[in-house]
This record gives C-alpha cells, sequence and structure tokens, in this order.
C-alpha cells in the first residue's frame, strides 16, 4: 500500500477510487523491453497518479535518466541491475524526482515489475524558480547534491 500526505492540489477533477485489475499480457513479447498501462488520473494531492507494468526480458533495459516526478517500482519477479545494485524480486525501488535510474534484467527470465508515477505540484526553489532536478541523485556508489548556488558536488 502507497500512502502521502500533502496539501490539497484542489483540482477539480480527480479519479475516482476503484480496483484495476490487468491480467492480459504486455504486447510483444519479442521487444526487450514493454510497457501496458494499468491506471492514470489525477488526485487531491498529485496533477497526476500513473501506473504501468512493464517485462525486461533478458539482457533487457534502459539507460540512466532522470524524471521530473517521483517513482516507485515493484520488483514481482526476476534480478535486475538498478541504482549500481543487483535487486532480486521480491523487492520495492524508489528513485525522487531528478535522481538518475536506469535498469537492466540480469536473470535468465523475465523481470516483472509495477512502476507507480506521482506527478506532483510543478517544484520550486526558495526564490520562486522552477526546479528541474531533486536535492540528491544515486549515481553508482556515490550521492550528487545540487547545493544553494546550484552547483554539484558529490559524496562518497
Amino acid at each position: 500500500m502507497y500512502k502521502w500526505r500533502g496539501a490539497s492540489l484542489g483540482l477539480p477533477k480527480h479519479a475516482a477510487a476503484g480496483v484495476f485489475s490487468d491480467t492480459g499480457e504486455c504486447a510483444a513479447s519479442d521487444k526487450s523491453f514493454q510497457t501496458r498501462l494499468v491506471f492514470e488520473g489525477g488526485t487531491h494531492f498529485l496533477k497526476k497518479l500513473h501506473a504501468h507494468r512493464s517485462v525486461l526480458q533478458p539482457g533487457g533495459g534502459y539507460a540512466p535518466h532522470a524524471d521530473p516526478y517521483d517513482v516507485l517500482i515493484a520488483l514481482f519477479e526476476g534480478t535486475v541491475q538498478t541504482m549500481g545494485r543487483t535487486v532480486t524480486a521480491p523487492a520495492f525501488l524508489y528513485h525522487p524526482a531528478g535522481s538518475l535510474h536506469g535498469i537492466r534484467a540480469l536473470s535468465e527470465s523475465p523481470a516483472r515489475y509495477l512502476v507507480v508515477e506521482m506527478h506532483g505540484a510543478e517544484p520550486r526553489d526558495d526564490r520562486g524558480r522552477r526546479r528541474i532536478q531533486a536535492e540528491w541523485s544515486m549515481v553508482g556508489a556515490s550521492t550528487a547534491r545540487i547545493s544553494a548556488d546550484w552547483t554539484v558536488r558529490r559524496f562518497p
């Protein structure tokens, strides 16, 4: 169960409560990376709550990138490499907005996981400037911090 709190965004439309069941397979099993939408809609706290299922064939994956929203991943099957680590299901991964993350399937069978994207209000710094990166980002075994003067410092 995922829970979060915050000030309501006051959005007039939001998704209704429901049960979303999807037993179908992702399309085209010949592709190394496949996704299938499970749910998408606004909430009282998020511009958009998005969930999709993903399947990585052995060796499949994608290069590190950063998203402007928080990402939660529930790994149900398989072994993957992500954030400089080898992770075997069952596992839960969290990527704050702006953090670099990629994933690659290492097991001989496909890796299957659920991705939940939480698109909140547009982040701003204390001077009202739009932020495009999070305060920190995992890069291999080091941590990168964005300081007040917008310079990047790395810590082992």
